[in-house]
């Protein structure tokens, strides 16, 4: 099983301590990394969805969801119908 995975504005510094995908000889990047700035995760969010629905044939639909306290803030959920 694999899945997918956008490094956007991430600290990439936890990467040197796992290989991941099984890459010993391999590095990782981000979208802020090959910008030199920080990307608006609202826009990216969009933007993938956008090419990953056109490719795989999918609509998505976005929810405003409220996490348990302990996770302060609004997180979005994208549904594949």
């Amino acid at each position: 099983m694999h899945g997918f995975a956008l490094n956007v504005n991430t600290d990439l510094n936890y990467f040197n301590y796992i290989h991941p995908c099984g890459f010993v000889d391999k590095g990782v990047t981000s979208i802020c990394r090959e910008k030199g700035k920080k990307a608006e995760m609202q826009e990216v969010k969009k933007e993938v969805c956008c090419y990953f629905g056109k490719v795989f044939g999918l609509e998505f639909y976005s929810f405003n969801l409220r996490i348990h306290s302990s996770f302060s803030g609004i997180h979005s959920l994208f549904l594949l119908i």
